[in-house]
C-alpha cells in the first residue's frame, strides 16, 4: 500500500512537472527566404527579472539554467522544451529571446511564456513579444549642450549647472575663438 502511494505522488508530481515545461518551435530564415542553418546560427532563449535569487522550478527547489540555446537543424527549424515563466520561482521572470546567425547576434525581444499564453507551445514565428513604452527620465542621465552666445568677448562667466550633485562648479571664461567656450 505505501509503495502504490508513493507511485502515486511520483506520477502526480511528473505530471506537474510535464506540464509546466512548454515546447518551443520556430523556422529562422535568411532575407532571402533561405532557411538559415549551420552550428552558429541559433535562438538564445535568457532568463530575465529574477534579480539575486537563484530561479527555480516552482515547490521543487531544482535550480532553472539562466540560459537555452535551440540550434537551427538542416532546415531552418528549432525546436526544444523550455520551462514556462509560471512554473518558475521568484514570480514575474520572463524570457529574453535572441536570434544568431552565424555567430552574429541579430535581434532579441523580450517574451512572457506561460502555460495560459501557449496551451499548445511557443511558436517563434508568430508570438507575440512583450512591447513596453521606456519611462521618460526624471532627470538628465547623460551629457547635455548649451549654446552660448557671447556678446563681449573676455566675459568671465561662472556656470552653475547643478543636475542634482551639489559639488559640481564650473567656471569659465567666455573668450570669441571659434564660436566656442574655453575651460580654465
Amino acid at each position: 500500500m505505501k509503495r502504490l502511494l508513493l507511485f502515486v505522488v511520483v506520477c502526480a508530481l511528473c505530471a506537474a512537472g510535464a506540464r509546466a515545461q512548454i515546447s518551443v518551435t520556430g523556422n529562422l530564415q535568411t532575407l532571402g527566404v533561405q532557411n538559415a542553418s549551420g552550428a552558429n546560427t541559433y535562438a538564445r532563449f535568457i532568463l530575465q527579472n529574477y534579480g539575486g535569487a537563484l530561479p527555480q522550478i516552482a515547490g521543487s527547489g531544482v535550480a532553472v539554467s539562466e540560459s537555452q540555446d535551440f540550434h537551427t537543424n538542416g532546415s531552418g527549424a528549432i525546436s526544444g522544451q523550455i520551462w514556462g515563466n509560471d512554473a518558475i520561482s521568484p514570480t514575474g521572470t520572463t524570457y529574453r529571446v535572441c536570434i544568431f546567425y552565424n555567430g552574429i547576434q541579430f535581434r532579441c525581444a523580450n517574451y512572457s511564456i506561460t502555460a495560459a499564453l501557449f496551451p499548445s507551445g511557443f511558436n517563434l514565428n508568430t508570438a507575440q513579444p512583450i512591447i513596453s513604452t521606456p519611462a521618460t527620465p526624471t532627470q538628465v542621465t547623460g551629457a547635455r549642450s548649451f549654446v552660448f552666445t557671447q556678446n563681449t568677448p573676455s566675459t568671465t562667466w561662472l556656470i552653475n549647472h547643478n543636475f542634482n550633485d551639489s559639488h559640481l562648479w564650473w567656471r569659465a571664461t567666455a573668450l570669441l575663438e571659434r564660436n566656442s567656450l574655453r575651460r580654465v
